[in-house]
């Protein structure tokens, strides 16, 4: 079987999370740090001038700061925690002709899916697919058998229907 969940790269995403939050932190400290630099250097002559620049220097750093938290820190936390429990979890094995929904939905603080379903005389199994993994498995239509923790598709493997 093919598996699409490793325990390197949960590994992996996890110190990409903390990286980023730790990234994202300093960057808010530089900034304050900065600011405060900048109102001791203050005077009649140029505080206008020290003044845009602090606005500038916080504004751009925290802007920076979320784009850090939004876009990496909190995505690879999700799939991080998302990996870690699909990896302690007991597998379960289906059989079945897959169709995979093309339609991604973001699961509130978590990750993005894809629905699956498999086939099998009649009988149809809903299963849940992390969008990012859904390029990795075959087209939709094989026969195969794959496993399953809490309705995840964690591996695959293309069989011969004669074998069913």
């Amino acid at each position: 079987m093919t598996e699409l969940y490793h325990p390197e790269e949960e590994k992996r995403l996890s110190r990409l999370a903390a990286c980023s939050l730790a990234a994202a932190v300093g960057i808010l400290a530089g900034a304050l740090i900065l600011c405060v630099g900048l109102c001791f250097r203050v005077n009649t002559g140029n505080a206008g001038w020290m003044l845009r620049k602090a606005v500038v220097c916080s504004t751009l750093g925290g802007w920076i700061a979320m784009a850090l938290y939004f876009w990496v820190y909190r995505p690879s936390r999700a799939e991080s925690r998302h990996m870690a429990g699909i990896l302690a979890g007991e597998k379960q094995e289906y059989r079945g002709y897959l169709t995979v929904d093309s339609a991604e939905r973001q699961l509130p603080c978590s990750i993005s899916v894809r629905r699956a379903a498999l086939e099998n005389g009649g009988e149809t199994v809903h299963l849940i697919l992390d969008a990012r993994l859904a390029r990795r498995l075959p087209p939709s239509g094989a026969f195969v058998r794959v496993a399953a923790v809490r309705k995840y598709i964690t591996a695959y493997e293309v069989c011969d229907e004669k074998d069913d």
